[in-house]
């Protein structure tokens, strides 16, 4: 950030590496479904299942970053690089105290999420193992969320994309050969025998696990090696840790509560019927790839922050949440008018059943407009973040999230027998009282600063 005085040179540079990573971990993600889904329907079911469920863990254990990042940004932005490395050493108690803590959380959830759901027993044993297996590096995860984080909150940024992305190909390499037996394939007109392990979904959580491992020792040495991080010979201090984790648990409490939401919100679609679930399936899984501007801008935005915020300086902060706040609603805008337009040819690309097409295709017409909405509610979220107020968007979220997405939209499918245009339109109302609500919030606290400044 030193390097760069003007505010859209400075998004740029932190919202291009961020956009392009979150872009491969879609990319990924489904690929691994594909994989994943020449096993058959119980294979998908599983691995559905636990990408849904990653919801109330990963997720979490990722927000807890907010802590260190928040705190290492201002102190990088007041030019304190000893409190910097400090925070680097104690990131790393950080990270192992709450690997742990959700490593036993994800072994609880592995026997707990099959039995809710209803899985017949066989799923049960499978989505077990899966979970146990995949989830057996979290403790990589967790160092490879937190230590990511300090190292945006320095300018690090092209750094963690390059592991990132390096992580994601792994994933994609290593379920190649864990999934799928030896075979032969034919590559330029000749047959090649691959190896293969064949362990099917296991093979799946295996590469999974490996690659999110080699993530997280990546990142751990990045660290050890960089000028303005380092870990010194220090204990746990837990003055500091405390601030990490007063900041962190409401960002981390943030995503669980609404996570589970979330599966609570599945299951209600998964009432409707087969039909209506593939298409919501579709339908989101589309809007996934709509909306990787704003999470970029989001994951900027909050280092930024930290750091202006650090520097004292009003008019640059100013700048930098006006300017990231047109640029995510205006790419959103231009994407939600093609979401809009397209949608029936975008659905077509992953089924060839026409009337999941045509279903899936009304639900993205539903969304498209408000997908300027949501990348406010990102970059409000991104702000807050940076800024180490995380207890407002808690609140903000929990409310919306349940009242919308879980009490609303049950209230609609159980008693009334609404279908899934009325499930989509609970959606937006989310993700809109979500934006109105962080946009109020964030209006009334510079209200109050200036207030305070002027006396």
């Amino acid at each position: 950030m030193r390097e760069l005085s003007n505010p859209i040179c400075i998004i740029f540079k932190y919202a291009i590496p961020a956009i392009i990573e979150f872009a491969l971990q879609a990319l990924v993600q489904y690929i691994d479904l594909w994989m994943v889904g020449s096993l058959g329907v119980k294979a998908t079911a599983v691995v559905g299942l636990a990408s849904q469920v990653q919801f109330v863990i990963k997720f979490p254990a990722a927000n807890m970053a907010t802590g260190v990042l928040s705190y290492a940004a201002k102190k990088y932005g007041e030019r304190d690089g000893a409190a910097v490395k400090r925070a680097s050493t104690q990131a790393l108690y950080y990270s192992m105290i709450i690997g742990l803590v959700f490593s036993v959380l994800a072994v609880l959830l592995a026997f707990t999420v099959p039995v809710f759901m209803g899985f017949e027993n066989k799923l049960r044993v499978e989505f077990r193992n899966y979970f146990i297996i995949a989830y057996s590096s979290l403790l990589f995860f967790v160092a490879s969320s937190i230590l990511g984080s300090l190292m945006r909150s320095v300018g690090y940024v092209k750094e963690v994309m390059i592991v990132n992305g390096l992580v994601d190909i792994l994933d994609i390499i290593f379920n190649y050969f864990f999934i799928f037996p030896s075979r032969e394939i034919v590559l330029i007109g000749k047959k090649i025998k691959v190896f293969g392990f064949g362990l099917g979904v296991d093979g799946a959580a295996v590469g999974t696990a490996l690659s999110i491992a080699v993530g997280g020792v990546l990142i751990l040495i990045m660290v050890k090696k960089k000028d303005k991080l380092g870990y010194e010979k220090a204990k746990p201090d837990p003055k500091l840790l405390g601030e990490f984790f007063k900041v962190g648990i409401p960002s981390a409490l943030n995503g669980f509560i609404t996570g589970f939401g979330r599966v609570i919100f599945t299951t209600y679609v998964s009432a409707l019927g087969t039909l209506e679930l593939a298409a919501h399936s579709i339908a989101y899984t589309t809007e996934a790839f709509f909306y990787i501007p704003a999470v970029g801008m989001e994951r900027a935005v909050a280092p930024l922050v930290g750091q202006t915020l650090g520097e004292k300086d009003d008019k640059k902060l100013n700048s930098i949440i006006k300017l990231s706040t047109i640029l995510a609603m205006g790419s959103m805008l231009l994407l939600g008018i093609i979401l809009f337009v397209y949608s029936r040819q975008i659905t077509a690309t992953f089924s060839s059943d026409k009337e999941i097409v045509i279903i899936a295709a009304k639900c993205l017409r539903i969304v498209a407009f408000s997908e300027p909405i949501f990348a406010l509610s990102l970059v409000m979220q991104g702000v807050f973040e940076g800024a180490g107020r995380t207890k407002e968007p808690f609140y903000i979220g929990t409310f919306t999230m349940w009242f919308s997405r879980v009490a609303l939209c049950g209230i609609g499918v159980k008693l009334f027998g609404a279908g899934l245009d009325f499930v989509w339109y609970c959606m937006v109302l989310d993700n809109f009282l979500r934006a109105m609500l962080l946009t109020l919030g964030f209006v009334r606290i510079r209200n109050k600063s200036s207030d305070k400044n002027k006396e």
